[in-house]
């Protein structure tokens, strides 16, 4: 509850360069409670977390301008608690191991571990909900 009694308003933020899995991470994980914001860009990524800081967030390792793998250092040192899951195409030990000692919280492969990925992050499908991009 915020300050006036309100409920407070959580964020998942989502990274990765394929609209599709953005779209469809946004659509499982949006609730009432809860907005997902998404972006291909690891600079926009960083913006949001200084800006609002997320509840969680969701991380591809092959991005545009940055890796994965910078995002994962550059969070632990500013917010080392903050869940980090890697959902990757990455079907690697390890990268696995690798993104461990950066600090990730887990590591999800995507031709197999989407469901998996969703339980843990708490969403359900939800085909109403909107994507949101996050534009610094």
């Amino acid at each position: 509850m915020g300050p006036m009694g309100e409920p407070t308003m959580r964020y998942v933020l989502v990274v990765d360069a394929n609209e599709l899995v953005l779209r469809g991470l946004a659509r499982a994980l949006h609730s009432p409670e809860r907005l997902v914001l998404t972006t291909t860009r690891v600079a926009e990524a960083k913006c949001f977390v200084d800006e609002a800081v997320p509840e969680v967030v969701i991380t591809d390792l092959k991005l545009p301008e940055q890796s994965g793998f910078h995002l994962i250092e550059w969070i632990r040192a500013r917010l080392p608690t903050l869940p980090v899951y890697v959902f990757t195409g990455l079907d690697s030990w390890r990268i696995a191991v690798r993104c461990g000692r950066l600090g990730a919280t887990d590591y999800f492969v995507k031709a197999r571990d989407t469901s998996a990925l969703i339980r843990t992050v708490g969403g359900r499908p939800d085909p109403a909900a909107t994507m949101l991009e996050w534009r610094c």
